[in-house]
């Protein structure tokens, strides 16, 4: 169990590194503000959206998440301050499941991403490529399936299928994970769900949402 939550927070931190793209057909622009976690419910105003965690997943904490990011508690908290920032990304919410499933959702900034990077397919090109760079000579791999489109609480996303093979205690264990990216106004969306062996299926956790 241990080790099935230890791979899933090194998942987490491999989405926020490697969500390093940008997108084209944005939304009309939004004034950003982070959404908030009551109980085990998220909610943002700005991105339209709804997560309701089962009453036996945790949230990390708004303290918890600044101090991983190494950012000030109180820009994390104000979209104003987070917009004149240097800082490029923010992570909205991270949730645990007890089995070591796990949903990271982070906010990027599409003005510190990839000029070149025009369209939401060069995107999930882009990710695929950074994901796959950053695990060279860690002993895990991924393969990539199907990028479709899909509908998450009322927006359409981009919906990339992907398996990461390691090993744990001498075992090859594959983890399933489903990426989704949208662009609300001057951001990228990133949303990364990660499904443990033997835990919740992914359709339960993208039924999580609306």
């Amino acid at each position: 169990m241990k080790n099935r939550k230890t791979l899933a927070l090194i998942l987490a931190i491999l989405m926020l590194a490697a969500s390093l793209c940008a997108c084209g057909d944005k939304e009309a622009a939004k004034k950003y503000e982070r959404g908030t976690v009551n109980e085990n419910v998220y909610h943002s105003d700005f991105l339209d959206l709804t997560f309701t965690a089962p009453s036996d997943w945790t949230f990390s904490t708004d303290e918890e998440i600044a101090s991983s990011m190494g950012v000030a508690l109180d820009m994390m908290k104000d979209g104003d301050k987070f917009e004149t920032s240097d800082v490029a990304s923010m992570v909205e919410f991270y949730a645990n499941g007890t089995g070591g499933s796990n949903v990271i959702m982070t906010i990027e900034k599409i003005s510190t991403l990839a000029a070149a990077v025009n369209t939401v397919d060069d995107c999930v090109d882009s990710l695929k490529e950074n994901l796959t760079k950053q695990l060279e000579g860690s002993g895990m791999s991924y393969t990539f399936g199907n990028t479709t489109t899909t509908e998450i609480g009322k927006h359409e996303y981009r919906r990339l299928e992907a398996t990461l093979e390691t090993s744990v205690a001498g075992t090859v264990v594959s983890i399933d994970q489903v990426i989704y990216v949208r662009l609300v106004g001057k951001y990228l969306v990133s949303i990364s769900f990660t499904a443990a062996l033997g835990d919740v299926e992914m359709p339960q956790m993208e039924a999580m949402f609306s």
